[in-house]
């Protein structure tokens, strides 16, 4: 525990659920969505801009554990930034059908498990071999995946 009071990350961890909360008491939930989406995006706009000679020097070597880590990150904030263009742009046109129920969401979701799935193997990926360890692992991590996909649709269709 001592540790934690001296970690300027889990410092700036509490002020922000701090934040996050008195924010929440002093806005409407509507503005405090759109201020979030907002700040969201420039976050992760500028994490895009820091690391992305990293992530195309990471890709273009993909050899060893780190390079898989550092990829699988930077995608995930890439999906990140256009999932909150996204979500403002169906906030801006007020949800329609079209748009909510296109090919967007879903693609989203799945390359998310793309970036889960390089930043999973990170630790196990040796001179671009990854570890049969870590391939069963993923494997059970898409079975359970598709129990809980299973699962909800059935509970959605009931």
């Amino acid at each position: 525990m001592r540790r934690f009071k001296k970690s300027l990350a889990a410092w700036g961890v509490l002020f922000a659920i701090m934040s996050f909360w008195a924010l929440y008491a002093l806005l409407r939930p509507d503005q405090l969505t759109k201020v979030s989406y907002s700040l969201a995006l420039g976050a992760v706009f500028a994490v895009l801009i820091r690391y992305t000679k990293d992530a195309f020097y990471s890709f273009r070597e993909g050899r060893q554990g780190f390079h898989f880590l550092i990829v699988g990150v930077y995608l995930t904030f890439v999906i990140l930034f256009w999932q909150r263009i996204w979500a403002i742009t169906l906030d801006i046109y007020g949800r329609p059908e079209e748009l909510v129920n296109s090919p967007v969401s879903p693609f989203i979701s799945w390359m998310l498990m793309i970036s889960a799935a390089l930043v999973s193997m990170a630790p196990d990926v040796d001179n671009g071999r990854v570890a049969n360890a870590s391939l069963i692992r993923f494997g059970v991590a898409l079975f359970i995946a598709g129990l809980v996909a299973g699962v909800s649709i059935t509970t959605a269709l009931t």
